[in-house]
């Protein structure tokens, strides 16, 4: 089925990208978007309620395949023995896969991000990851810091040699406010419906800041 429904098309999109970052992927069908939108089914018009339950249902069950998928996908992995360094001339006699002492593992920070962005969605927060490159609007004048306020100052920033439409340098942020612009404007009408902006900004941040001498070694 073809969903019709803007709020029901959004939702799907959200939490079938969520599924694959989930350790528990069953937990999607207790997100708070799902259930908000089984809420709202019960405030709709007898004449419009069978439509929007029939593209819920199946919602439901689209979310219900891929969490099956992705346990399915999680079983059939073999196991992996950890005790020795990868050998390619190694030969096992069971179906057991040695693990490659080339490949890495996941930095602690980014298994710390993960687990925090978890409990945001889980609380009903969606996640906007911050550029690495922006340009001055959203940095600095979209948060009232116009051309020539002093709080800009305060910013030892790195600026690009590429310039915007307007002239003006790239830079790297030195914040991830410069998303707050974005999200307001894009999140308008929910506030208008009296749906709140519920969303987390992780990203990378750089300060061009002079060590302390007393620290360097």
């Amino acid at each position: 089925m073809q969903y019709e429904n803007p709020r029901i098309v959004e939702t799907a999109e959200l939490l079938k990208k969520r599924i694959a970052g989930l350790e528990n992927p069953s937990s999607i069908l207790r997100a708070v978007e799902l259930k908000s939108l089984f809420d709202e089914l019960k405030t709709l018009p007898q004449e419009e309620r069978s439509k929007f339950g029939q593209q819920l249902n199946q919602l439901r069950n689209e979310l219900t395949e891929s969490i099956e998928s992705a346990q399915d996908s999680a079983e059939s992995l073999p196991p992996i023995d950890i005790t020795a360094p990868y050998s390619p001339n190694i030969k096992l006699s069971d179906k057991s896969t040695l693990l490659p002492n080339i490949q890495g593992s996941m930095h602690p920070l980014m298994s710390e991000l993960r687990t925090i962005l978890d409990i945001f969605y889980r609380m009903g927060f969606t996640a906007v990851e911050s550029p690495e490159i922006d340009d001055d609007f959203h940095m600095f004048e979209s948060l009232n810091f116009p051309e020539g306020h002093p709080a800009r100052d305060n910013f030892d920033t790195f600026m690009t040699t590429q310039t915007d439409s307007k002239g003006k340098q790239y830079i790297a942020p030195a914040h991830t406010s410069t998303m707050q612009h974005r999200l307001l404007k894009e999140y308008a009408p929910n506030l208008e419906k009296g749906i709140p902006i519920a969303s987390v900004i992780p990203g990378r941040v750089f300060r061009n800041e002079d060590l302390d001498p007393r620290h360097e070694h």
